[in-house]
């Protein structure tokens, strides 16, 4: 059967949503982590043991990390995500500073990049190539090279990025904490929050505007910082939320008797979990009903009482 071609019209249309097109926006496309768990631990086959091999996925890190024997280390990641929000360059340019926030969070420089992207046939391919414009940019920005990339079509947009790049001596790792440590925060919580509410036009332009600035800024910076001061344990947070990458890291760190907490003075945090979740399922699953294109899955966003039990236990740690 042969198939109508691509067309490229004007890129960009200002009446074509993006996040219409996709079941779940940016990184709430995700498997969860309960639901990742279980099927990788379905899985019977494995690959065999190397020593260079320093990360690997038993680990849950940002990247892999691999000894190249000469003081250095190759680091490899990919991500690919959904829409995350309308505007197709922004897409691009959120895509891949993700992407190479995992190089970043392991203490690495990126160095080369492939593509990936999904694209239904029936939907602009200029517009594909305004996402590909502003990955461009971003790569350019951190002097990282593109070598090609791959193409499927697919009935959901879906964009994204490998990225290697190279480290010297150990990497930054997420089960790093000693006691002792704070807490940084190299950007503002918040942006899945206000793409979700973009996706339901509840949200301000310029509000919108600040989180895709942050969203698409570089830790490139944050990383040197990192790098220079020594710091003992580093984490992208993204699609997880803070919660879930700190319960993350409390599991790795509590197998060498290191606590992890959020100071905070008494449980309130964890009624406020509870009540911000699900205020923001019913929201949202509104908006959805009401034809925006996101669908709200109660593993996207962490059931209440698993994630306000979360936020309890790590208050709980704080006071002991």
């Amino acid at each position: 059967m042969q198939t109508e071609p691509m067309s490229i019209d004007q890129p960009g249309a200002p009446d074509l949503r993006l996040t219409m097109h996709a079941p779940g926006a940016g990184c709430g496309c995700k498997l969860s982590a309960s639901e990742l768990q279980q099927l990788l631990g379905a899985v019977s086959a494995s690959v065999p043991a190397d020593p260079r091999v320093l990360v690997g996925p038993e680990l849950s890190d940002d990247a892999g990390v691999f000894d190249l024997g000469d003081g250095r280390t190759l680091v490899q990641s990919v991500d690919v995500f959904t829409p995350v929000v309308d505007d197709a360059f922004d897409w691009g340019r959120i895509a891949a500073a993700n992407a190479l926030s995992d190089i970043y969070a392991m203490g690495a420089t990126p160095v080369t990049a492939l593509q990936i992207l999904c694209w239904p046939r029936d939907l602009d391919a200029g517009v594909a190539a305004r996402v590909l414009d502003g990955a461009a940019e971003v790569l350019g920005t951190a002097s990282c090279s593109l070598l090609g990339g791959h193409s499927i079509d697919d009935p959901t947009p879906k964009f994204g990025l490998s990225v290697t790049g190279l480290g010297q001596g150990p990497a930054l790792t997420n089960a790093g904490a000693v006691p002792g440590d704070a807490l940084v925060l190299t950007k503002a919580l918040g942006t899945g929050v206000v793409t979700a509410a973009n996706a339901a036009r509840a949200v301000e332009d310029e509000t919108l505007a600040a989180a895709v600035e942050s969203m698409a800024r570089l830790n490139a910076d944050a990383a040197e910082v990192a790098r220079t001061l020594g710091a003992h344990a580093v984490t992208d947070v993204t699609g997880f939320g803070l919660v879930g990458h700190l319960l993350q890291q409390r599991f790795q760190v509590h197998q060498r008797g290191v606590r992890l907490a959020l100071p905070r003075e008494d449980q309130e945090v964890a009624d406020e979990a509870v009540h911000a979740l699900a205020l923001a399922q019913d929201e949202i699953q509104q908006a959805a009903a009401g034809g925006v294109g996101l669908q709200v899955r109660r593993q996207d966003l962490g059931a209440a009482a698993d994630a306000a039990q979360g936020v309890a236990d790590l208050v709980g740690d704080a006071r002991r």
